[in-house]
């Protein structure tokens, strides 16, 4: 899980990190994470929505871009933790039977640590399924990792509902990246496909395990 630093444990040389990272990264959306180590200690530095008051010593005045410093609690009881408080909820667990287990301990781990809400759409999917998928034009292919349970389908929640918008999948894309770092398990981001017309389109709900991992 993730906890911010508190103010008298942002140093110097962490505070001027912030800086660069909010100077040359600044316009990434919300969520985006940036990772380096302090005296044996990896720090996540998260750009987030910052709000000063107008009138305050603290500028920009107002809602803008800023950096917080977080780092990872392992261990801690959960009243110490200000996280987003997101779980998986009964459905999503149920779609993960039959998900590779690298796959499942990636979700498990990317709710923890995300400041976006996300449900799990579809995990291990049937061949049936699979063809009616191709027939729609959901799907190029017949070879899909879903229909051995290396991939799964992801979406955020936002506001009680699946959201298809594509700035809520990359605020929510390197927490999952992270996540999957975190357990050692190899993924790609569907996010990141080309559009190859007949082949291929950019596709913000999948991540599978690579072939042929």
């Amino acid at each position: 899980m993730l906890d911010y630093l508190d103010n008298d444990e942002v140093t110097a040389e962490i505070g001027a990190y912030a800086r660069e990272v909010l100077t040359a990264h600044g316009k990434e959306p919300w969520g985006t994470c940036y990772y380096r180590d302090f005296d044996g200690k990896t720090l996540v530095f998260r750009l987030e929505m910052h709000y000063h008051q107008p009138g305050g010593p603290a500028k920009p005045w107002g809602k803008h871009t800023g950096v917080s410093v977080l780092h990872l609690v392992d261990d801690a009881a959960p009243e110490t933790v200000k996280s987003g408080g997101f779980y998986l909820g009964k459905l999503s667990k149920s779609r993960l039977i039959g998900v590779d287990s690298r796959l499942v301990a990636t979700f498990n781990r990317a709710i923890h640590i995300t400041t976006i809400d996300f449900t799990i759409v579809e995990g291990l999917r049937s061949k049936e399924k699979q063809a009616a998928a191709v027939r729609s034009g959901a799907s190029f292919t017949m070879n899909s990792r879903h229909l051995t349970g290396h991939a799964v389908d992801v979406a955020p929640w936002v506001s009680g509902a699946i959201s298809w918008k594509w700035e809520h999948f990359h605020i929510l894309a390197p927490f999952i990246f992270e996540a999957a770092k975190q357990v050692k398990c190899p993924v790609e981001w569907g996010g990141n496909w080309p559009a190859v017309k007949g082949k291929s389109r950019p596709d913000g709900a999948h991540w599978q395990i690579p072939w042929p991992t």
